[in-house]
Protein backbone atom coordinates (compact mmCIF):
# COMPACT_ATOMS: atom_id res chain seq x y z
CA UNK A 1 0.00 0.00 0.00
CA UNK A 2 3.08 2.10 0.31
CA UNK A 3 3.80 1.70 -3.25
CA UNK A 4 0.67 3.39 -4.11
CA UNK A 5 0.85 6.07 -1.57
CA UNK A 6 4.22 7.31 -3.00
CA UNK A 7 2.93 7.01 -6.65
CA UNK A 8 2.27 10.11 -6.36
CA UNK A 9 6.00 10.83 -5.72
CA UNK A 10 6.83 9.25 -8.32
CA UNK A 11 4.25 10.94 -10.80
CA UNK A 12 5.53 14.22 -9.57
CA UNK A 13 9.52 13.21 -10.93
CA UNK A 14 8.12 13.81 -14.86
CA UNK A 15 6.22 17.52 -13.11
CA UNK A 16 6.70 19.21 -9.93
CA UNK A 17 5.15 22.55 -9.80
CA UNK A 18 1.24 22.98 -9.00
CA UNK A 19 -0.86 25.70 -10.61
CA UNK A 20 -3.20 26.03 -8.58
CA UNK A 21 -6.59 23.83 -8.25
CA UNK A 22 -5.57 22.58 -11.83
CA UNK A 23 -2.52 20.27 -12.44
CA UNK A 24 0.63 19.92 -11.65
CA UNK A 25 2.69 21.78 -14.56
CA UNK A 26 3.11 19.93 -17.59
CA UNK A 27 6.70 21.27 -18.23
CA UNK A 28 8.65 18.85 -17.48
CA UNK A 29 6.55 16.44 -19.19
CA UNK A 30 8.96 15.59 -21.98
CA UNK A 31 11.41 13.98 -19.93
CA UNK A 32 12.68 10.87 -21.19
CA UNK A 33 11.79 8.50 -18.33
CA UNK A 34 13.37 5.90 -20.11
CA UNK A 35 16.78 7.46 -20.58
CA UNK A 36 16.46 8.71 -16.64
CA UNK A 37 16.08 4.85 -15.30
CA UNK A 38 18.70 3.51 -17.99
CA UNK A 39 21.30 5.81 -16.76
CA UNK A 40 22.16 5.21 -12.88
CA UNK A 41 24.19 8.12 -12.05
CA UNK A 42 21.12 10.04 -13.59
CA UNK A 43 18.83 8.30 -11.35
CA UNK A 44 20.50 8.77 -8.15
CA UNK A 45 21.27 12.46 -8.53
CA UNK A 46 17.38 12.82 -8.32
CA UNK A 47 16.55 10.09 -5.62
CA UNK A 48 19.31 12.15 -3.73
CA UNK A 49 17.93 15.45 -3.95
CA UNK A 50 14.78 14.56 -2.96
CA UNK A 51 16.59 12.50 0.33
CA UNK A 52 18.57 15.66 0.71
CA UNK A 53 21.87 13.99 0.68
CA UNK A 54 22.65 15.51 -2.56
CA UNK A 55 22.87 18.47 -4.65
CA UNK A 56 19.13 19.27 -6.99
CA UNK A 57 18.46 20.41 -10.76
CA UNK A 58 15.87 23.02 -10.61
CA UNK A 59 13.67 20.52 -11.61
CA UNK A 60 14.57 17.91 -8.84
CA UNK A 61 14.43 21.07 -6.82
CA UNK A 62 10.54 21.83 -7.53
CA UNK A 63 9.83 17.90 -7.46
CA UNK A 64 11.38 17.88 -3.90
CA UNK A 65 9.05 21.10 -2.76
CA UNK A 66 5.71 19.39 -4.10
CA UNK A 67 6.31 15.91 -2.83
CA UNK A 68 4.05 16.65 0.67
CA UNK A 69 1.71 18.19 -1.13
CA UNK A 70 1.09 15.12 -3.50
CA UNK A 71 1.17 12.64 -0.87
CA UNK A 72 -1.78 14.75 1.19
CA UNK A 73 -3.76 14.96 -2.47
CA UNK A 74 -3.07 11.62 -3.70
CA UNK A 75 -1.58 13.47 -6.58
CA UNK A 76 -4.89 14.12 -7.97
CA UNK A 77 -3.02 17.40 -9.23
CA UNK A 78 -1.01 14.87 -11.63
CA UNK A 79 -1.40 14.87 -15.46
CA UNK A 80 -2.19 11.27 -17.35
CA UNK A 81 1.53 11.04 -18.57
CA UNK A 82 2.94 11.97 -15.14
CA UNK A 83 0.41 9.33 -13.82
CA UNK A 84 1.95 6.82 -16.69
CA UNK A 85 5.19 7.24 -15.85
CA UNK A 86 4.95 7.36 -12.28
CA UNK A 87 3.80 3.54 -13.02
CA UNK A 88 6.66 3.10 -14.69
CA UNK A 89 9.19 4.63 -12.00
CA UNK A 90 7.27 2.87 -9.53
CA UNK A 91 7.93 -0.29 -11.00
CA UNK A 92 11.44 0.37 -11.98
CA UNK A 93 12.46 0.94 -8.03
CA UNK A 94 10.55 -1.91 -6.57
CA UNK A 95 12.11 -4.40 -9.22
CA UNK A 96 15.37 -2.91 -9.68
CA UNK A 97 16.51 -0.34 -7.14
CA UNK A 98 14.81 -2.21 -4.18
CA UNK A 99 17.14 -0.10 -1.46
CA UNK A 100 16.90 3.08 -3.13
CA UNK A 101 12.63 2.45 -2.97
CA UNK A 102 13.19 1.69 0.47
CA UNK A 103 14.47 4.67 1.64
CA UNK A 104 12.09 6.63 -0.36
CA UNK A 105 9.41 4.88 1.82
CA UNK A 106 11.38 5.41 4.73
CA UNK A 107 11.58 9.26 4.49
CA UNK A 108 8.52 9.89 3.14
CA UNK A 109 5.95 8.02 4.87
CA UNK A 110 8.18 7.11 7.78
CA UNK A 111 4.46 5.91 9.90
CA UNK A 112 2.62 4.45 7.50
CA UNK A 113 -0.24 6.90 8.16
CA UNK A 114 -0.87 7.79 4.20
CA UNK A 115 -0.96 3.96 3.86
CA UNK A 116 -3.42 3.90 6.71
CA UNK A 117 -5.79 6.49 5.47
CA UNK A 118 -5.44 5.11 1.91
CA UNK A 119 -6.41 1.63 3.11
CA UNK A 120 -9.35 2.89 4.95
CA UNK A 121 -10.85 4.51 1.65
CA UNK A 122 -10.25 1.63 -0.27
CA UNK A 123 -12.17 -0.55 1.71
CA UNK A 124 -14.76 1.85 1.81
CA UNK A 125 -14.67 2.02 -2.05
CA UNK A 126 -15.27 -1.36 -2.26
CA UNK A 127 -18.25 -1.50 0.36
CA UNK A 128 -19.82 0.97 -1.92
CA UNK A 129 -19.65 -1.05 -5.48
CA UNK A 130 -21.88 -3.81 -3.81
CA UNK A 131 -25.22 -1.84 -3.85
CA UNK A 132 -26.92 1.11 -5.37
CA UNK A 133 -24.32 3.54 -4.43
CA UNK A 134 -21.62 1.52 -6.74
CA UNK A 135 -23.97 1.54 -9.50
CA UNK A 136 -24.76 5.27 -9.14
CA UNK A 137 -20.63 5.90 -8.80
CA UNK A 138 -20.48 4.17 -11.77
CA UNK A 139 -21.77 6.87 -14.30
CA UNK A 140 -19.51 9.54 -12.96
CA UNK A 141 -16.46 7.99 -14.74
CA UNK A 142 -16.81 10.40 -17.33
CA UNK A 143 -15.70 12.76 -15.33
CA UNK A 144 -12.20 11.76 -14.73
CA UNK A 145 -10.04 14.05 -17.31
CA UNK A 146 -7.67 11.50 -18.01
CA UNK A 147 -9.69 8.17 -17.59
CA UNK A 148 -6.32 6.67 -16.90
CA UNK A 149 -6.55 5.91 -13.43
CA UNK A 150 -3.33 5.18 -10.46
CA UNK A 151 -3.81 1.70 -9.42
CA UNK A 152 -5.96 0.91 -6.08
CA UNK A 153 -6.92 5.33 -5.99
CA UNK A 154 -9.62 6.63 -7.69
CA UNK A 155 -10.30 8.45 -10.86
CA UNK A 156 -8.01 12.14 -11.25
CA UNK A 157 -10.52 15.10 -9.89
CA UNK A 158 -8.96 17.39 -12.49
CA UNK A 159 -12.24 18.39 -13.67
CA UNK A 160 -14.84 18.42 -10.63
CA UNK A 161 -14.43 21.90 -10.72
CA UNK A 162 -16.62 22.25 -14.20
CA UNK A 163 -19.83 24.05 -13.63
CA UNK A 164 -21.73 21.69 -14.74
CA UNK A 165 -24.96 24.03 -14.51
CA UNK A 166 -23.98 26.27 -17.02
CA UNK A 167 -22.70 23.32 -19.40
CA UNK A 168 -26.85 22.32 -18.96
CA UNK A 169 -27.72 26.04 -19.54
CA UNK A 170 -26.26 26.07 -23.14
CA UNK A 171 -28.35 23.92 -25.10
CA UNK A 172 -25.98 24.57 -28.75
CA UNK A 173 -22.91 23.04 -26.12
CA UNK A 174 -25.19 20.70 -24.45
CA UNK A 175 -26.04 19.51 -27.67
CA UNK A 176 -22.87 19.37 -29.21
CA UNK A 177 -21.73 17.09 -26.31
CA UNK A 178 -24.76 14.60 -26.70
CA UNK A 179 -23.86 14.17 -30.50
CA UNK A 180 -20.35 13.40 -29.65
CA UNK A 181 -21.15 10.69 -27.25
CA UNK A 182 -23.31 9.37 -29.61
CA UNK A 183 -21.27 9.45 -32.36
CA UNK A 184 -22.74 11.89 -34.39
CA UNK A 185 -20.47 14.81 -34.00
CA UNK A 186 -16.58 16.09 -33.55
CA UNK A 187 -15.22 14.90 -30.59
CA UNK A 188 -11.46 16.59 -28.50
CA UNK A 189 -8.80 13.86 -28.13
CA UNK A 190 -9.61 13.47 -24.17
CA UNK A 191 -13.67 13.48 -25.21
CA UNK A 192 -12.56 10.09 -27.16
CA UNK A 193 -10.44 8.50 -24.06
CA UNK A 194 -13.46 9.20 -21.79
CA UNK A 195 -15.74 7.54 -23.67
CA UNK A 196 -13.94 4.40 -24.15
CA UNK A 197 -13.76 4.30 -20.23
CA UNK A 198 -17.80 3.84 -19.89
CA UNK A 199 -17.81 0.09 -20.30
CA UNK A 200 -14.94 -0.49 -18.02
CA UNK A 201 -16.98 2.24 -14.78
CA UNK A 202 -19.87 0.35 -15.53
CA UNK A 203 -18.50 -3.09 -15.00
CA UNK A 204 -16.68 -2.24 -11.60
CA UNK A 205 -18.73 -0.03 -10.51
CA UNK A 206 -16.60 2.89 -10.54
CA UNK A 207 -15.60 2.52 -7.12
CA UNK A 208 -12.85 5.22 -7.65
CA UNK A 209 -14.89 8.14 -8.26
CA UNK A 210 -14.99 11.26 -5.59
CA UNK A 211 -17.94 12.59 -3.99
CA UNK A 212 -17.82 15.91 -6.02
CA UNK A 213 -18.58 13.75 -9.47
CA UNK A 214 -21.41 11.58 -7.47
CA UNK A 215 -23.52 15.08 -6.76
CA UNK A 216 -22.72 16.29 -10.56
CA UNK A 217 -24.22 12.87 -11.72
CA UNK A 218 -27.76 13.43 -9.88
CA UNK A 219 -27.90 17.03 -11.35
CA UNK A 220 -27.17 15.96 -14.92
CA UNK A 221 -29.68 13.14 -14.62
CA UNK A 222 -32.39 15.27 -13.52
CA UNK A 223 -31.72 17.53 -16.45
CA UNK A 224 -32.34 14.93 -18.88
CA UNK A 225 -35.16 13.02 -17.95
CA UNK A 226 -37.17 16.37 -17.65
CA UNK A 227 -35.24 18.44 -20.12
CA UNK A 228 -34.14 15.84 -22.64
CA UNK A 229 -36.13 12.72 -22.93
CA UNK A 230 -35.88 12.12 -26.51
CA UNK A 231 -31.94 12.70 -26.17
CA UNK A 232 -31.41 10.56 -23.08
CA UNK A 233 -33.60 7.34 -24.96
CA UNK A 234 -31.09 7.60 -27.41
CA UNK A 235 -28.35 7.60 -25.16
CA UNK A 236 -29.75 4.39 -22.67
CA UNK A 237 -30.67 2.71 -26.09
CA UNK A 238 -27.12 3.04 -27.37
CA UNK A 239 -24.72 2.49 -24.57
CA UNK A 240 -27.49 -0.30 -22.56
CA UNK A 241 -29.23 -1.48 -25.16
CA UNK A 242 -29.55 -5.08 -23.34
CA UNK A 243 -29.57 -3.28 -19.84
CA UNK A 244 -27.23 -5.92 -18.64
CA UNK A 245 -26.55 -3.24 -16.37
CA UNK A 246 -29.48 -1.71 -15.39
CA UNK A 247 -32.64 -3.34 -14.67
CA UNK A 248 -35.21 -0.68 -14.86
CA UNK A 249 -35.19 2.87 -16.11
CA UNK A 250 -34.55 4.44 -13.56
CA UNK A 251 -31.65 2.34 -12.85
CA UNK A 252 -30.72 2.50 -16.37
CA UNK A 253 -30.98 6.74 -15.91
CA UNK A 254 -28.51 6.63 -13.16
CA UNK A 255 -25.77 4.33 -15.01
CA UNK A 256 -26.11 5.66 -18.38
CA UNK A 257 -25.81 9.35 -16.98
CA UNK A 258 -21.78 9.15 -17.51
CA UNK A 259 -22.32 9.34 -20.90
CA UNK A 260 -23.42 13.17 -20.89
CA UNK A 261 -21.05 13.01 -17.95
CA UNK A 262 -17.90 12.18 -20.61
CA UNK A 263 -19.91 15.56 -22.32
CA UNK A 264 -18.80 17.55 -20.30
CA UNK A 265 -14.76 17.50 -21.36
CA UNK A 266 -15.69 15.64 -24.58
CA UNK A 267 -16.28 19.00 -26.65
CA UNK A 268 -14.20 22.28 -25.03
CA UNK A 269 -14.52 24.93 -27.18
CA UNK A 270 -15.62 22.66 -30.73
CA UNK A 271 -13.10 23.35 -33.24
CA UNK A 272 -10.69 25.41 -31.12
CA UNK A 273 -8.47 22.90 -29.85
CA UNK A 274 -5.53 24.03 -32.42
CA UNK A 275 -4.70 26.97 -34.28
CA UNK A 276 -5.07 26.85 -37.84
CA UNK A 277 -2.58 25.18 -39.85
CA UNK A 278 -3.08 27.28 -43.42
CA UNK A 279 -0.18 28.85 -42.45
CA UNK A 280 2.43 25.90 -41.63
CA UNK A 281 3.98 25.14 -45.25
CA UNK A 282 5.31 28.90 -44.58
CA UNK A 283 9.58 28.70 -45.14
CA UNK A 284 10.39 30.42 -41.46
CA UNK A 285 13.85 29.89 -42.75
CA UNK A 286 13.68 32.33 -45.53
CA UNK A 287 12.09 35.09 -43.44
CA UNK A 288 14.28 35.11 -40.58
CA UNK A 289 16.87 35.02 -43.44
CA UNK A 290 15.35 38.25 -45.06
CA UNK A 291 15.86 41.44 -43.06
CA UNK A 292 13.03 43.23 -44.94
CA UNK A 293 10.40 40.66 -44.81
CA UNK A 294 11.30 39.60 -41.22
CA UNK A 295 10.74 43.67 -40.98
CA UNK A 296 7.51 43.60 -42.08
CA UNK A 297 6.26 40.93 -39.83
CA UNK A 298 7.61 42.90 -36.71
CA UNK A 299 5.81 45.91 -38.17
CA UNK A 300 3.05 44.12 -38.03
CA UNK A 301 2.79 42.53 -34.85
CA UNK A 302 3.76 46.08 -33.01
CA UNK A 303 0.88 47.67 -34.95
CA UNK A 304 3.40 49.61 -36.72
CA UNK A 305 2.90 48.64 -39.95
CA UNK A 306 0.53 46.49 -42.70
CA UNK A 307 -0.77 43.37 -41.78
CA UNK A 308 -0.72 40.16 -44.47
CA UNK A 309 -2.83 37.51 -43.86
CA UNK A 310 -0.77 34.94 -42.11
CA UNK A 311 1.04 37.96 -40.24
CA UNK A 312 -3.08 38.84 -38.88
CA UNK A 313 -3.37 35.37 -38.05
CA UNK A 314 -0.10 35.13 -36.41
CA UNK A 315 -0.90 38.67 -34.62
CA UNK A 316 -4.60 37.42 -33.48
CA UNK A 317 -2.98 34.66 -31.34
CA UNK A 318 0.53 35.86 -29.73
CA UNK A 319 -0.94 36.76 -26.19
CA UNK A 320 -2.89 33.99 -26.03
CA UNK A 321 -0.11 31.76 -27.14
CA UNK A 322 2.14 33.06 -24.62
CA UNK A 323 -0.34 32.57 -21.79
CA UNK A 324 -0.76 29.12 -22.46
CA UNK A 325 2.63 27.97 -23.74
CA UNK A 326 1.07 27.41 -27.01
CA UNK A 327 -1.17 25.29 -26.10
CA UNK A 328 -3.14 24.98 -29.25
CA UNK A 329 -0.13 25.23 -31.54
CA UNK A 330 0.73 22.54 -33.99
CA UNK A 331 3.73 20.54 -33.96
CA UNK A 332 4.74 22.52 -36.83
CA UNK A 333 4.13 26.01 -35.08
CA UNK A 334 5.60 24.72 -32.13
CA UNK A 335 9.08 24.12 -33.69
CA UNK A 336 8.56 27.59 -36.03
CA UNK A 337 8.16 29.54 -32.93
CA UNK A 338 10.85 27.50 -30.91
CA UNK A 339 13.18 28.48 -33.98
CA UNK A 340 11.79 32.00 -34.25
CA UNK A 341 12.74 33.17 -30.43
CA UNK A 342 15.81 31.58 -30.77
CA UNK A 343 16.21 33.92 -33.87
CA UNK A 344 14.98 37.33 -31.97
CA UNK A 345 17.30 36.51 -28.75
CA UNK A 346 20.33 35.87 -30.34
CA UNK A 347 19.94 38.01 -33.69
CA UNK A 348 17.63 40.52 -33.20
CA UNK A 349 17.50 42.00 -29.07
CA UNK A 350 16.30 45.02 -29.86
CA UNK A 351 13.01 43.46 -32.06
CA UNK A 352 12.69 40.75 -28.96
CA UNK A 353 12.72 43.49 -26.51
CA UNK A 354 9.55 45.32 -28.25
CA UNK A 355 7.55 42.55 -28.53
CA UNK A 356 8.38 41.82 -24.59
CA UNK A 357 7.52 45.23 -23.66
CA UNK A 358 3.90 44.86 -26.01
CA UNK A 359 3.01 41.41 -25.24
CA UNK A 360 4.71 40.11 -21.47
CA UNK A 361 5.91 43.55 -20.22
CA UNK A 362 6.05 42.27 -16.82
CA UNK A 363 7.89 39.12 -18.01
CA UNK A 364 5.74 36.39 -16.74
CA UNK A 365 6.15 34.41 -19.66
CA UNK A 366 8.88 34.98 -21.72
CA UNK A 367 11.42 33.49 -19.15
CA UNK A 368 10.64 30.13 -20.12
CA UNK A 369 13.25 26.87 -20.06
CA UNK A 370 13.00 27.05 -23.49
CA UNK A 371 14.99 29.60 -23.68
CA UNK A 372 18.05 27.87 -22.06
CA UNK A 373 19.18 24.09 -22.50
CA UNK A 374 18.35 21.39 -20.37
CA UNK A 375 19.57 21.37 -17.25
CA UNK A 376 18.96 17.74 -16.10
CA UNK A 377 22.38 16.98 -16.99
CA UNK A 378 24.27 20.05 -14.90
CA UNK A 379 24.70 17.81 -11.60
CA UNK A 380 27.13 15.52 -13.80
CA UNK A 381 30.44 15.61 -11.55
CA UNK A 382 33.14 17.54 -14.52
CA UNK A 383 36.05 17.37 -12.33
CA UNK A 384 35.60 13.45 -12.28
CA UNK A 385 34.97 13.19 -15.86
CA UNK A 386 38.32 15.84 -16.79
CA UNK A 387 40.66 13.90 -14.49
CA UNK A 388 39.90 9.99 -15.71
CA UNK A 389 40.63 9.21 -19.62
CA UNK A 390 38.70 6.56 -19.84
CA UNK A 391 36.11 8.70 -19.06
CA UNK A 392 36.54 11.80 -20.83
CA UNK A 393 37.52 10.04 -24.47
CA UNK A 394 34.45 8.02 -24.93
CA UNK A 395 32.44 11.74 -25.00
CA UNK A 396 34.94 13.07 -27.18
CA UNK A 397 34.41 9.95 -29.65
CA UNK A 398 30.91 10.41 -29.56
CA UNK A 399 30.65 13.78 -30.18
CA UNK A 400 33.38 13.16 -33.28
CA UNK A 401 31.03 10.50 -34.43
CA UNK A 402 33.64 8.12 -33.59
CA UNK A 403 31.87 6.02 -30.88
CA UNK A 404 29.05 5.20 -28.36
CA UNK A 405 27.06 8.17 -27.18
CA UNK A 406 25.63 8.24 -23.70
CA UNK A 407 22.74 10.01 -23.13
CA UNK A 408 24.28 13.30 -21.84
CA UNK A 409 26.73 12.43 -24.81
CA UNK A 410 23.83 12.85 -27.08
CA UNK A 411 22.58 15.60 -25.37
CA UNK A 412 25.56 17.44 -25.74
CA UNK A 413 26.28 17.01 -28.87
CA UNK A 414 23.08 17.92 -30.56
CA UNK A 415 23.58 21.32 -28.75
CA UNK A 416 27.49 21.89 -29.69
CA UNK A 417 26.72 23.39 -33.14
CA UNK A 418 24.34 25.89 -31.92
CA UNK A 419 25.99 27.15 -29.02
CA UNK A 420 29.42 27.87 -31.06
CA UNK A 421 27.57 29.99 -33.50
CA UNK A 422 25.30 31.69 -30.34
CA UNK A 423 28.40 31.75 -27.83
CA UNK A 424 26.53 29.82 -25.69
CA UNK A 425 23.78 31.70 -25.61
CA UNK A 426 20.82 29.35 -23.95
CA UNK A 427 23.38 27.66 -21.18
CA UNK A 428 22.90 28.02 -17.95
CA UNK A 429 25.05 29.15 -15.88
CA UNK A 430 26.37 25.57 -14.74
CA UNK A 431 26.52 24.86 -18.44
CA UNK A 432 28.57 28.23 -19.49
CA UNK A 433 31.06 27.78 -16.61
CA UNK A 434 31.37 24.02 -17.04
CA UNK A 435 31.97 24.69 -20.67
CA UNK A 436 35.13 27.20 -20.00
CA UNK A 437 36.57 24.43 -17.98
CA UNK A 438 36.53 21.83 -20.69
CA UNK A 439 37.39 23.71 -23.35
CA UNK A 440 40.72 24.79 -21.30
CA UNK A 441 41.32 21.30 -20.33
CA UNK A 442 41.46 20.15 -23.99
CA UNK A 443 43.42 22.93 -24.90
CA UNK A 444 46.13 22.20 -22.45
CA UNK A 445 45.81 18.69 -22.13
CA UNK A 446 44.20 16.99 -25.28
CA UNK A 447 45.48 19.32 -28.32
CA UNK A 448 44.85 16.48 -31.05
CA UNK A 449 41.40 16.23 -29.67
CA UNK A 450 40.70 20.02 -29.70
CA UNK A 451 41.90 20.13 -33.29
CA UNK A 452 40.11 17.31 -34.44
CA UNK A 453 36.47 19.21 -32.44
CA UNK A 454 37.00 22.30 -34.66
CA UNK A 455 37.80 21.12 -37.65
CA UNK A 456 34.73 19.15 -37.35
CA UNK A 457 32.43 21.88 -35.80
CA UNK A 458 34.52 24.96 -37.35
CA UNK A 459 35.94 24.36 -40.33
CA UNK A 460 36.54 28.04 -41.08
CA UNK A 461 37.56 28.78 -37.59
CA UNK A 462 34.52 31.49 -37.99
CA UNK A 463 33.46 31.26 -34.39
CA UNK A 464 36.89 30.19 -32.92
CA UNK A 465 38.27 33.38 -33.59
CA UNK A 466 35.43 35.03 -31.63
CA UNK A 467 35.68 32.56 -28.62
CA UNK A 468 39.81 33.37 -29.04
CA UNK A 469 40.41 35.63 -25.64
CA UNK A 470 38.20 33.77 -23.68
CA UNK A 471 40.13 30.84 -24.55
CA UNK A 472 43.97 32.41 -24.08
CA UNK A 473 41.93 33.57 -20.64
CA UNK A 474 40.97 29.43 -20.38
CA UNK A 475 44.02 28.58 -20.91
CA UNK A 476 46.02 30.52 -18.76
CA UNK A 477 43.85 29.39 -16.11
CA UNK A 478 44.87 25.64 -16.28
Amino acid sequence: MKGAILMCFLALAAAAVAAPHETYTSEYDNIDLQEVMDNRRLLLAYIKCCLGTGKCTPPATALKNNIGDAILTDCAKCTPTQQDKSKKMMSHLKNKEPELWSQLLAHYDPTGKHAARHAERLEALRKLSTNMKGVILACILALAAAASARPDEHYTDKYDNINVPEVLANVKLLHSYILCCLGKGKCTPEGTELKSRIKEAMENGCAKCTDVQLRGTKTVIRHLMKKEPAYWRELCDLYDPTGKYTKNIKMKAIVLVCVLCVATVALARPNEDSYTDKYDNINIEEILSNKALLGAYVKCILDLGKCTPDGKELKGHIREALENKCGKCTKAQEAGTRKVIAHFINHEPDSWKQLCDKYDPERKYVQKPNQTYPDRYDNINLDEIIGNGRLLVPYIKCVLDQGRCSPEGRELKSHIKEALETYCEKCTPTQRDGTRRVIGHLINHEAAYWSQLTAKYDPSRKYVQRYENDLKVVKAEG
